[in-house]
C-alpha cells in the first residue's frame, strides 16, 4: 500500500496542476447546435458579437462588461426555463473572466459562482451539451480560489462533464477544448495525456465558429511550445493570430517562443 504522505503528495500535484490550467485564459463561448429552440438562438445571436470583440483585443475592458450587463438584462426577459438560466450563466461566467482582466479577483469569483448555480438550475430543469461544458468551466475558474480541498474533490469533473458534453453532442467543440486541457495540465497518473489533448484540439478545428478555432490553434500551440518543438508552435500561434490580429495573449506567447527558439 502507497504510504499516506506519498498519496498526499501526488494529490497535492494533481491539484497544483489543475490550478495551473484552469487560472488561464480559456473562457467557454456560446455554441450554436441543432434543435435549438428560437431563444437559444436568440441568445447566441446578442452574445457572440461582444465574446468576438472581448478576444478581437479592439474594445476597452469597460465596455465589454456594459454590452455584457446589456445581454443579461436581454436574457431576464425570457420566459423562465433551462435556456434563460444557462444564458444568464454564460454572461455571469463572461463578467468574471472581464473582472479578473480589471484585477476585481472577489467581483470575478462572485461571477463565476453565481454562473455556476444558473447553470445547475439550468441542468436541472433540463440536461444539455452545453450547459455540461460551461458547468466544467465553472469548476475550472473557481478552483484557483477555493483552493485545495475544492480542487481535490472537484478535480474529476474537469474529464467527467466535458465527456458528458461530447456524448450529447459531438459537434460540441468547446467542450473538445475543454477536455484537451484536462489531458494536457493533468499529469499522467491523474488521467493527463499529451497526444490525447493534442486530438481533441484538431477536433476542434472543425469549428464553424472562429472562436473555438482560435482558442484550439492557441492551445496546440502551447502544446508544442511545452514540448519544445518551437516550430510547430510558432506555425499554430501564427494561425490564432490570423484570427484575431490584436489578441494580446496570442502575441505575448508568440513573442515568447520566437525567444525560446533563438
Amino acid at each position: 500500500m502507497e504510504p499516506r504522505k506519498t498519496f498526499k503528495k501526488r494529490v497535492k500535484y494533481f491539484s497544483m496542476a489543475l490550478i495551473l490550467l484552469i487560472g488561464s485564459a480559456f473562457p467557454g463561448w456560446s455554441q450554436i447546435v441543432s434543435g435549438q429552440n428560437g431563444d437559444f438562438k436568440k441568445g447566441d445571436i446578442i452574445l457572440t458579437p461582444v465574446i468576438d470583440d472581448l478576444f478581437g483585443g479592439e474594445v476597452s475592458t469597460p465596455d465589454i462588461i456594459v454590452r455584457l450587463e446589456e445581454c443579461k438584462h436581454s436574457f431576464e426577459k425570457m420566459d423562465d426555463g433551462a435556456t434563460k438560466y444557462y444564458w444568464l450563466a454564460e454572461v455571469d461566467f463572461y463578467l468574471g473572466i472581464a473582472n479578473l482582466g480589471t484585477g476585481k479577483k472577489g467581483d470575478a469569483e462572485n461571477h463565476f459562482a453565481n454562473s455556476q448555480k444558473l447553470v445547475n438550475q439550468s441542468l436541472q430543469i433540463k440536461e444539455s451539451s452545453q450547459g455540461y461544458r460551461l458547468l466544467a468551466d465553472t469548476y475550472m475558474k473557481l478552483m484557483p480560489v477555493k483552493g485545495f480541498f475544492y480542487s481535490a474533490a472537484n478535480g474529476g469533473r474537469l474529464k467527467s462533464l466535458p465527456q458528458k458534453a461530447i456524448k450529447r453532442n459531438p459537434q460540441n467543440y468547446k467542450a473538445h477544448i475543454s477536455l484537451a486541457l484536462f489531458y494536457i495540465h493533468a499529469p499522467a497518473f491523474g488521467g493527463g495525456s499529451i497526444a490525447k489533448g493534442i486530438e481533441m484540439l484538431l477536433v476542434a478545428l472543425k469549428s464553424a465558429e472562429k472562436v473555438d478555432r482560435f482558442n484550439a490553434y492557441m492551445w496546440l500551440g502551447i502544446v508544442y511550445q511545452k514540448e519544445k518543438n518551437y516550430q510547430e508552435a510558432m506555425l499554430y500561434l501564427n494561425k490564432a493570430l490570423a484570427i484575431y490580429p490584436n489578441n494580446g495573449w496570442a502575441k505575448q506567447t508568440l513573442e515568447a517562443v520566437a525567444a525560446q527558439s533563438n
